[in-house]
């Protein structure tokens, strides 16, 4: 005869009870070996990757940098990559890796109606020092190192007819470090979390996913990746599979 127990119910005899206890444990052993029977296995194969979220360094205001240094001197900026101005981010003035002045965006002179950047840099000493300049862009996530450095002059007047141009680019993509799960892992449930550790310049990331012994696809299963991790669901049990994330710089 079929027994029913229902939640919050009471087995009425001691025999019952019993039979449901050795069910229960049978069935755990049971569910236990199906479990380590059913194990994943996923390897990490050769990653590369970088950078989500862009956080501009703290920076100084020009009344404490006012404070520090008895000099300064004001100048106007352009930022192109190639052929292409860049008019939204912050310009970031370095003398001697100490940042000495910024500007966090762009303004427009309406003479000639182009944007530029206007930075009041500061120093103590008159001459012998060299401005270095980085550029961070905010909306695309990039940070990008300038070619020119300048010498710092006090006093200068701002030219916004004749803007200094500054030639920015971007440094080599490094490679993703702190890969989780790390290679070779078993026991992996077939719905889980992939992640990794960020590195400058990157836009965005693909994650290219296969089976063990496929060919790598030209296509990845997860694209446009704006952060540094990603899910997976719906694994193959007892399956090998292989990935890597390819960062992504436009």
């Amino acid at each position: 005869m079929k027994k029913s127990i229902h939640r919050n119910s009471h087995l009425l005899f001691s025999e019952i009870q019993d039979e449901f206890k050795k069910s229960r444990m049978s069935f755990n052993r049971i569910q236990t070996k199906v479990v380590r029977n059913l194990a994943l296995v996923l390897l990490i194969w050769l990653p590369m990757v970088v950078n989500a979220a862009l956080t501009l360094p703290a920076i100084p205001s020009n009344g404490s940098l006012a404070k520090r240094f008895e000099l300064s001197t004001e100048m106007i900026f352009r930022v192109k990559v190639g052929e292409t101005y860049l008019p939204s981010g912050a310009l970031i003035a370095y003398i001697n890796g100490e940042i000495r002045g910024a500007q966090t965006a762009s303004v427009n002179f309406p003479a000639t109606g182009i944007n530029v950047y206007k930075i009041l840099v500061f120093n103590d000493k008159s001459s012998g020092d060299s401005i270095k300049f980085k550029y961070y862009d905010i909306f695309t996530e990039k940070i990008y190192d300038i070619t020119e450095k300048i010498e710092f002059i006090p006093n200068l007047i701002p030219d916004y007819a004749n803007p200094v141009i500054l030639t920015a680019f971007c440094k080599p993509i490094d490679k993703v470090t702190g890969l989780v799960p790390e290679d070779g892992k078993t026991n992996i449930n077939s719905t889980f979390d992939l992640f990794w550790q960020p590195s400058p310049n990157t836009t965005y990331y693909n994650l290219y996913l296969w089976e063990d012994g496929a060919a790598v696809p030209a296509t990845p299963a997860y694209s446009n990746i704006y952060n540094t991790t990603a899910r997976l669901y719906n694994l193959k049990y007892g399956q090998l599979y292989r990935w890597k994330i390819a960062s992504v710089n436009d």
